[in-house]
């Protein structure tokens, strides 16, 4: 059954950026190319039902955007780590997550902040799990499903960005007995840089 759902989310991911890069492509020669690469700092939401009690993980991350005006649309690539700790049945327990997310974006102009810029983004998302019950690796798999976002940045001074960014995924792996979904709802704040080039 989750295999089932794992495909009609990569149906909904495809009809969900074929409108981006449709529109994107009317407006390639309106703007100038440039590069965002942003840390991510935030926490990750799991299923508790599946992941207790390290569902609510710690993320770190980065997360780079290409903006060529040649191109039908944004690209967006992100590379996350997420972890956290609990007790379960007595024993010490740390579950690590490592998430590759590739996909499109849709970046809004907004003529009266130009400095201010709101996304929407989708696309594949790839994750490896461990669990680890103090000295003994319990479980571990990788999985692949979709992933879409939103967010916003302020660029100060064309160069430097400070903004939020939200993002929800869907990835089923098999943990031995069944299948769980290892991805979630993730939030955090951006920080990084713009780099502008005429390529």
């Amino acid at each position: 059954m989750k295999r089932k759902i794992s495909g009609a989310a990569l149906v909904f991911s495809f009809l969900f950026l074929l409108p981006l890069t449709t529109y994107a492509k009317q407006k390639t020669d309106m703007r100038p190319d440039y590069v965002d690469l942003n840390l991510f700092i935030g926490m990750e939401q799991l299923d508790s039902a599946d992941w207790s009690p390290n569902d609510r993980m710690s993320k770190i991350g980065a997360d780079i955007t290409f903006v060529p005006s040649y191109f039908l649309a944004d690209l967006v690539a992100s590379l996350f780590y997420s972890t956290d700790s609990g007790t379960k049945d007595g024993l010490d327990m740390k579950t690590t997550l490592l998430e590759g997310q590739l996909g499109l974006k849709k970046n809004y102009v907004i003529d009266a902040y130009p400095e201010i810029t709101p996304s929407l983004s989708g696309g594949l998302a790839l994750v490896t799990y461990t669990n680890d019950f103090e000295s003994a690796t319990d479980g571990s798999g990788t999985g692949i499903g979709v992933f879409a976002g939103a967010g916003v940045v302020y660029t100060y001074n064309e160069k430097v960005n400070l903004g939020v960014d939200l993002r929800c995924s869907y990835v089923p792996v098999f943990d031995g007995d069944e299948y769980v979904n290892a991805g979630g709802i993730t939030g955090g704040l951006l920080l990084g840089y713009r780099w502008s080039s005429g390529w």
